[in-house]
């Protein structure tokens, strides 16, 4: 078989999300045929390090000379360059609720087996009544009877948190990271030659 050569730009927080989300994309556009020309017929990502700058026409220049330097890579293999950061995403959790009524339950007795519908009683002994009857009639060999806490009011969550992100064209530098988080969006060139 062939092979045809491929670049492309992408932007992710990770080299492997941002691959991941190309082989996908691949995919879906092409079919997850081994030999349909595309990023998806790579075998494994070669990532080439992080870069910490801030993406410029320059960074991905030179990483275009690169690829040129290389004729392009391998075959079946797709080879990363960090071409600098795009963005930040201060990705911060808070606390939206905390549920303060308490859960009330009422407790059932079901019958299971096999040609039992689990059915509900009220009393462990009117349950074990109907499944002995119901074993009797049925023929079958089997069945039991378990315990069942049915919510009636009130909720079992008892805390709602929520993620918020705000997005930052340079660094932000908050004074307090507690439950936050800072992540790095990336420009990145793949290339590499796909089988076809």
């Amino acid at each position: 078989m062939g092979a045809t050569s491929f670049h492309i730009e992408a932007e992710g927080y990770t080299a492997s999300e941002a691959y991941a989300h190309l082989v996908d994309r691949a995919k879906f556009e092409h079919g997850a045929d081994y030999y349909n020309g595309t990023i998806s017929t790579c075998d494994r990502l070669d990532f080439r390090g992080i870069n910490t700058k801030v993406f410029t026409k320059t960074e991905l220049k030179k990483a275009k000379k690169v690829m040129e330097a290389e004729d392009n890579g391998k075959k079946r293999v797709a080879t990363c360059i960090d071409c600098g950061v795009v963005s930040y995403t201060l990705r911060l959790v808070s606390r939206q609720a905390t549920h303060k009524e308490p859960p009330k339950y009422l407790v059932k007795y079901i019958v299971h087996g096999s040609y039992l519908n689990d059915e509900e009683f009220n009393t462990k002994k009117e349950a074990d009544e109907y499944l002995k009857k119901s074993l009797l009639k049925s023929g079958q060999t089997y069945g039991f009877v378990y315990k069942k806490k049915i919510l009636v009011s009130g909720t079992e969550r008892v805390t709602d948190m929520k993620i918020t992100e705000k997005v930052y064209k340079s660094r932000p530098h908050p004074k307090n990271m507690k439950d936050k988080i800072l992540l790095e969006k990336h420009h990145y060139l793949f290339y590499g030659w796909a089988a076809c």
